[in-house]
């Protein structure tokens, strides 16, 4: 009963993004009655992060752009990886000014995926998807994706600066009720690079953060350890951003959230996804025809394309992000992944 208990409630805070409505006190845990709340507050540090919010519209995109990238979900449970989803896609999105889900489009170039190790109670899954797709009829702007590409991407807040439900908004919210302070400073390409601890206990504990460019006030890279019921679900997001044409667009985008695939929820049994951008247009670019946008609310597991395996063997990304030797060989149980991705392709 438990386990369903704590189902239904993981279910309804994933369904409503966490990561981009929740407020300060669930960026960390929160102290019990035997700690001392007094906030470590620089007040310095504060204005630092509040002027890095307030130049969202300065650094970040201003205009539409595309984007090409590469994205790759591993599954896990306990020591061992149940599946492995890779995808070649194309993004558009527009100014981080005018946050709308509808902006954000995807075109899938290709997919591959091994087959499914984990143990898979169909009538979860339905449960969450039933609920997702009855969410999405009355709060679009809130609900997650179910295209987990389009949904990594959701994770990159800063794009919501005029969204009342992301944290880096322009209501000014993020600097009330946390603790910071600076940890150490780091130069890069001759920037100097705050590291700013962030956290509601008394001391922060290192899992929250944000990086801040001195000379222009960006904010260049950040994590969140998001605590939901307690410390029995953790939702871990990092972001980092690079500057191109005086603009910083992102680069790299991880998250790690519990996997629903049966009632055993924990922090044993996680999807881990990871996606890298490796170009960016900022000019002139062909925009997606309607027909080429893959649906938000589209589950890449149970999408069905055929396995192009000459894309893969000239397609770079993969290489300069390999997979990880203990990765392939947890995947590779009976067969290579080359004959899993075929095999699921053709079913």
């Amino acid at each position: 009963m438990k386990q369903l208990f704590l189902l239904l409630a993981f279910l309804l805070g994933n369904c409503l993004l966490f990561a981009q409505q929740e407020t300060l006190e669930s960026i960390t845990r929160k102290p019990t009655n035997k700690e001392i709340t007094k906030p470590l507050v620089d007040l310095r540090t504060k204005e630092l992060i509040q002027k890095a919010i307030d130049r969202i519209p300065e650094n970040y995109p201003d205009r539409p752009h595309q984007m090409e990238g590469f994205y790759r979900k591993v599954s896990t449970y306990e020591n061992e990886y149940t599946h492995l989803l890779e995808a070649a896609f194309l993004m558009e999105d527009s100014s981080y000014t005018t946050y709308s889900h509808s902006a954000l489009n995807v075109k899938l170039l290709q997919q591959r995926q091994s087959m499914e190790w984990g143990k898979i109670d169909e009538e979860v899954v339905i449960a969450v998807r039933n609920s997702t797709q009855r969410l999405a009829k009355h709060v679009k702007h809130q609900v997650a994706s179910s295209n987990t590409i389009h949904r990594t991407y959701e994770y990159n807040s800063l794009r919501g600066y005029n969204s009342p439900h992301t944290i880096f908004n322009s209501l000014g919210r993020f600097t009330e009720g946390i603790n910071f302070r600076i940890r150490d400073t780091s130069l890069v390409e001759n920037d100097t690079i705050f590291h700013v601890l962030i956290s509601d206990a008394l001391m922060p504990e290192g899992t929250s953060y944000l990086k801040i460019n001195r000379s222009d006030l960006a904010i260049v890279e950040y994590q969140r350890a998001i605590y939901l019921f307690g410390y029995d679900f953790t939702e871990q997001v990092h972001v980092r951003y690079k500057k191109i044409d005086g603009r910083y667009y992102p680069d790299y985008i991880q998250v790690k959230v519990p996997r629903i695939i049966n009632e055993d929820i924990g922090g044993h049994q996680l999807d881990i996804h990871t996606l890298w951008v490796n170009r960016v247009d900022t000019g002139k670019f062909k925009k997606m025809k309607e027909k080429e946008k893959t649906d938000r609310m589209q589950e890449l597991r149970v999408l069905t394309l055929p396995y192009n395996e000459a894309f893969w063997a000239e397609y770079p990304m993969p290489k300069i992000h390999p997979l990880e030797k203990q990765i392939q060989r947890s995947l590779e149980r009976n067969k290579s992944l080359d004959r899993q991705f075929e095999e699921m392709a053709a079913r």
